[in-house]
This record gives structure tokens, sequence and C-alpha cells, in this order.
């Protein structure tokens, strides 16, 4: 195998531990990786996520109100139905054959058939 080139030979070896340049000199103290780089992406990832659920709950909201409006649309060609079968019902009992029919039924007679009838009223008040 040849031998790598002289450029490649540094990327392969271990870096060398800092030594202190005086044998009794302190050592800098050793620092952490700065959170700085990560500010930017969090928040955008924070408001990414509020605009999601902002237009999530919306959408809810949108489909909740039109769920209200189908059944109110229901409900009305309902309570329209019911009432054109009401008006109907009304116009069919209040035909005149549909009366008499009723009132024979219930032991009633006409008028003009009955006759003559005597009609007796409260007494005559006192001094009239």
């Amino acid at each position: 195998m040849a031998a790598a080139p002289q450029s490649y030979d540094n990327l392969l070896r271990q870096p060398a531990a800092p030594q202190s340049p005086l044998p009794g000199a302190v050592s800098p103290p050793q620092t952490r990786p700065s959170v700085r780089p990560l500010y930017r992406p969090v928040i955008l990832a924070l408001a990414l996520s509020a605009v999601l659920v902002c237009m999530i709950a919306g959408h809810a909201q949108m489909m909740d109100a039109n769920s209200e409006r189908v059944r109110l649309i229901r409900q009305l060609r309902s309570a329209e139905k019911q009432q054109l079968y009401l008006s109907t019902s009304l116009m069919h009992q209040k035909e005149k054959a549909n009366v008499d029919l009723w009132a024979q039924q219930n032991g009633m007679i006409r008028a003009m058939e009955a006759g003559p009838a005597v009609v007796i009223g409260p007494e005559a008040q006192k001094g009239q």
C-alpha cells in the first residue's frame, strides 16, 4: 500500500493536548459550547408550531360552525314540513263534509234538521 500524501497525514493524527507555556502557569478554563447558534432555529420552530396550532384551531371552529349550520338547516326543513302538514290537516278538518261527519259520529245533529227549538234563558230580572 502506498504511503498517504503528506497533506492527509495531518488529518489522521490526533491533535496534541494543549500544554501550558510555563510549568507553573495555570491552564485556561475549559469553555462549554455556546447555545447561541440554537436560538434562531428554536424560536423559528416555536413560531411555526404556534402558527400550525392556530390554523388547526381555526379549522376546527369552521367545522363546528358548519355542522351547526347543517343542523339548523335540517331543523328548519323539518319545521317547514310540519307546518305544511298542519296547514293541510287544518284545511281538511275545516271542510263542511268533514265537520258534518264528525258531528254525526259524536251524536250531534245539524240545526236545520232539528226543527224549532225552545231556548230557555236566565230568569228575567225583576222590574223589567
